[in-house]
Order: C-alpha cells, then sequence, then structure tokens
C-alpha cells in the first residue's frame, strides 16, 4: 500500500507483515471460534478414548451417525458455554485479551485430559461430570479475568 503524506514530497511505502494481514483476516469473534471449535474436539476425542468408559476400542461409525457427538456431550458442552459468552465479552476488546484468553483455556483443556484419561492416579477417580462442570467454571472465570484485565478496551 503506497500513500502520500500531505505536503510531503516524498512517498512512504507500508508492508503488512504477514501477521498484520492475518488480523485483519482473523478477527476476535472468528479467533475465538476456532480455538473453542479445537479445543472442544480435542476435549472431545480424550473423553471418548478414555479408558473403561462404553468403548474399549475406537470404532468406525458412517457419516451421517450422532452417536459419538451425543456421547461426547459432556466433553464438549463447556466449550459450547464458552464461546457463547466469549465472544460476546471478549469479541470486542483488544486482541490481547483474546490470545490470553486462548492460552489459557489451552491450559485448561490439558488439564481437563489428564483428568478425563485419568493420566495422574487419583483414588478415586474424578468423575467426567465433575470435570466438565470445573472446565465450564475454568473457562468462565478466565473470559471475565481477560475481561477485567482489558476492560478498557470495550465501548460504551
Amino acid at each position: 500500500m503506497r500513500g502520500r503524506l500531505e505536503g510531503a514530497d516524498t512517498v512512504i511505502s507500508k508492508h503488512k507483515t504477514a501477521g498484520e494481514l492475518a488480523d485483519e483476516f482473523i478477527s476476535n469473534p472468528r479467533r475465538l471460534a476456532i480455538a473453542h471449535s479445537l479445543l472442544g474436539l480435542i476435549a472431545a476425542f480424550a473423553y471418548w478414548a478414555r479408558p473403561g468408559t462404553f468403548t474399549p476400542r475406537l470404532p468406525v461409525f458412517v457419516h451421517r451417525d450422532v452417536t459419538p457427538i451425543l456421547l461426547t456431550f459432556v466433553a464438549w458442552c463447556p466449550y459450547v458455554i464458552s464461546a457463547t459468552v466469549s465472544r460476546r465479552v471478549l469479541g470486542v476488546r483488544d486482541k490481547k485479551a483474546t490470545i490470553w484468553f486462548i492460552v489459557v483455556a489451552a491450559a485448561i483443556t490439558a488439564t481437563s485430559i489428564i483428568m478425563y484419561l485419568d493420566l495422574i492416579a487419583i483414588k478415586p477417580s474424578v468423575s467426567p461430570i465433575l470435570v466438565s462442570a470445573g472446565v465450564a467454571v475454568a473457562l468462565l472465570s478466565a473470559c471475565g479475568l481477560c475481561a477485567f484485565i482489558w476492560s478498557n478496551d470495550a465501548p460504551e
């Protein structure tokens, strides 16, 4: 993009970096939707592969079968709730708030995977519904914290 400063005789050239172009293309609500979709799929797969649950192995389903979606509802439901809230709250804020929220959400998802797959020996093991509720509370708390930290960015 080339432009001319008013009153100046020199031409100033400003080339956008790849990151600047990506920021224009991917807005905050899209970032949040993409992140929640990916993290929800990862959590649902971890819940699906959980040892001792309803699937002893990973079966192959036809494309019209909704059983895996319904059976993993416990794992992806917190991400639907969080996506609904965070897109409204963080969508209008600075991209730093969105990026930090996504980083914290990834850490929360990693923790939930550890809990779903019983990678840490806790006796008795934690119920998946309790893990799911904890994920929902943690994601909403992270959203509120990011909104509080970057509160001056929101429009009136």
